[in-house]
C-alpha cells in the first residue's frame, strides 16, 4: 500500500544554508503568509501576516519529486517523533468559503488592533517614553481585546494555511494547491516577554526583515544526529563536499558531532536524482 504520508519530516533550504544547520540547528524566519496579490479574500483588510516559523514537510520520498522542483534540491529529514517531541504540528488548510472564516477574519481583525497597539507603545519606548515593560503588558490583559483572547488567536494564525493560491505563487505556480505541501510548522511559544515582536504580524517589515529575524536566534530548533533520516543533496558529486563540511563541524565542535555522529550522518545521504529513479 502507497504512503499517504511519512514517518519523516523534511526541511528543504538552499546549498549554503544546509551545513549551517546541520551545524546549528534551524533558526525561525518570519514568512508572509496570506499574500493578498496570491491568496486574497482570506482577510482583505490586512496587507501582511508576518509568522515566525520553520516549515517542514511529511511528503514521501516516493512523492517528493514535485516539491523538489518547486523549491530547493536540499534538505533535511528528521523523524516524526522529534519533531512532535519539539512542538511541531501540521497546518490547517483554509478555503475561502469555509464556515468558520468570518470567525477568523473577527478574531484576527481583534488581534490587528492590539498588535498596532502595542507597536505603537514600542515606538514611545524607543523614543525616550519610560513606561515598564510590564506596565504595557499589564494594560494589554486589562484592554478589551484581551490577553488571552489574543494568544489564542495567534496560535490560531500562526497555523493556518490557504488551501489553493488564486494567484501564480512564487509567480509562476498559478492555482497552486498548497494542500499537496503535507505542512508542518514549529512556531516559537508565545511568552509575556516576546509578545510585542510577535505580534507585530501586520506591519510591513520587508525592508527590514533581517533585523526581525535576528530577534529570533535565540528560538533556533535544535536536533542530534540520532534524529536524522536523511541528508538530500541535488547529485552526487556534492558528497564529498558535505562529508568535509561535517568534519569540519566535529572538529570545531567535537561535543556536538562525535566521529561516530558524523559516520552515522554520511549514512543518510541520498540525491535527487537516487529520488527520482529509486523511490
Amino acid at each position: 500500500m502507497a504512503l499517504l504520508s511519512a514517518n519523516t519530516l523534511f526541511h528543504f533550504t538552499k546549498k549554503e544554508f544546509l551545513l549551517n544547520i546541520i551545524e546549528n540547528g534551524f533558526f525561525p524566519r518570519y514568512s508572509r503568509e496570506f499574500t493578498p496579490e496570491v491568496d486574497p479574500d482570506y482577510f482583505t483588510d490586512i496587507k501582511d501576516i508576518y509568522i515566525p516559523m520553520v516549515c517542514f514537510c511529511d511528503i514521501p520520498l516516493s512523492s517528493v519529486e514535485n516539491h523538489l522542483d518547486i523549491y530547493d534540491h536540499y534538505g533535511i529529514g528528521l523523524s516524526r517523533k522529534w519533531g512532535q517531541n519539539k512542538g511541531l504540528n501540521p497546518v490547517n488548510y483554509l478555503q475561502t468559503k469555509a464556515s468558520v472564516i468570518s470567525t477568523y477574519r473577527k478574531n484576527v481583525n481583534d488581534l490587528v488592533l492590539l498588535s498596532r497597539s502595542l507597536f505603537v507603545e514600542e515606538f514611545m519606548l524607543e523614543h525616550g517614553h519610560r513606561p515598564s515593560v510590564k506596565s504595557i503588558i499589564d494594560s494589554v490583559k486589562k484592554s478589551d481585546n484581551s490577553y488571552e483572547k489574543a494568544k489564542l488567536t495567534y496560535a490560531i494564525l500562526s497555523f493556518l494555511k490557504p488551501y489553493m493560491s488564486k494567484g501564480a505563487y512564487r509567480k509562476k505556480y498559478p492555482e497552486y494547491k498548497y494542500y499537496n505541501e503535507k505542512e508542518w510548522r514549529y512556531v516559537p511559544p508565545l511568552t509575556n516577554i516576546i509578545l510585542s515582536e510577535f505580534l507585530i504580524l501586520f506591519e510591513n517589515i520587508a525592508n527590514d526583515i533581517q533585523n526581525f529575524n535576528e530577534r529570533l536566534v535565540s528560538k533556533s530548533l535544535t536536533f542530534k544526529a540520532k534524529d536524522v533520516k536523511y541528508i538530500i543533496l541535488d547529485n552526487s558529486n556534492e558528497i564529498d563536499w558535505f562529508i568535509k563540511g561535517l568534519q569540519n563541524i566535529s572538529s570545531r565542535f567535537p561535543k556536538k558531532f562525535s566521529t561516530n555522529d558524523i559516520q552515522y550522518l554520511t549514512t543518510t545521504i541520498v540525491t535527487c536524482k537516487q529520488i527520482k529513479e529509486d523511490f
